[in-house]
């Protein structure tokens, strides 16, 4: 797709290290790079959400044009002869690690109720803020909490231009089916696979206000609306 708007690009094999499957171990994987000007080639990867980058997880064997040429080449010279291919053995060790990565982006967390009731919707937003003078691209993920439900997909990606800030909207349903009488306070932690956080707690007990799916997803509505507008910052009104 960025060869046909005249950006070189580049196919990459290798391992990666995965749940897919339940294997908990490195597998055959391969991405893409992106050639940038002045910078060099830059990884995308698709399957993991990770764009601009690739995490530590990523083992580089070779790149070529396309998928069509093949990692592993056999040259023979002579008649009769066969070649028989084993099974290919992946045995990744880990020999060192040094450093952390530093945040490339800052994570700030609001609930629209601190208290709801047992069964209702509410709303998570997040501020998402580019702390690099460069654009940042991140997966933002919700915990999955006991009592509480995701609607929708439990991550997001995000895209920031440098220094910008984005909300984010996540809505929430607390279990109905609680036991009458008790009071509970419900974490809600947002995080990336850099390590970036941000947490927060809201309760539930009978009784309390209750708010409808179609009530909390207006005020998602509205906020991107609202986000979306373009305001003078030379207008002064009298």
């Amino acid at each position: 797709m960025v060869r046909s708007l005249g950006i070189p690009a580049r196919y990459v094999s290798g391992f990666a290290y995965t749940d897919w499957n339940d294997l908990n171990d490195f597998g055959s994987h391969a991405w893409a790079e992106v050639y940038f000007p002045d910078y060099g080639w830059v990884a995308f990867d698709l399957t993991y959400h990770e764009f601009g980058y690739v995490d530590v997880g990523h083992v580089k064997l070779m790149q070529s044009l396309d998928a069509g040429e093949s990692s592993i080449k056999f040259n023979v010279l002579g008649n009769g002869i066969d070649i028989e291919a084993n099974e290919l053995l992946i045995d990744i060790e880990l020999i060192e690690k040094a450093g952390e990565v530093s945040p490339k982006i800052n994570l700030s967390v609001d609930i629209i109720e601190e208290e709801v009731d047992f069964g209702s919707y509410n709303l998570i937003k997040v501020e998402v803020e580019n702390l690099e003078d460069y654009y940042v691209s991140s997966t933002l993920y919700i915990s999955n909490t006991t009592k509480l439900e995701v609607v929708g997909e439990n991550k997001q990606s995000v895209l920031l231009k440098p220094n910008e800030k984005k909300e984010i909207y996540w809505i929430i349903k607390v279990d109905k089916d609680l036991n009458e009488g008790y009071y509970y306070m419900l974490p809600v932690e947002i995080y990336t696979r850099n390590g970036e956080r941000a947490s927060i707690n809201f309760t539930s007990k009978e009784g309390a206000d209750e708010l409808s799916f179609s009530e909390v997803n207006f005020m998602v509505e509205a906020s991107k609306e609202e986000s979306e507008k373009i305001y003078s910052k030379k207008i002064e009104l009298e």
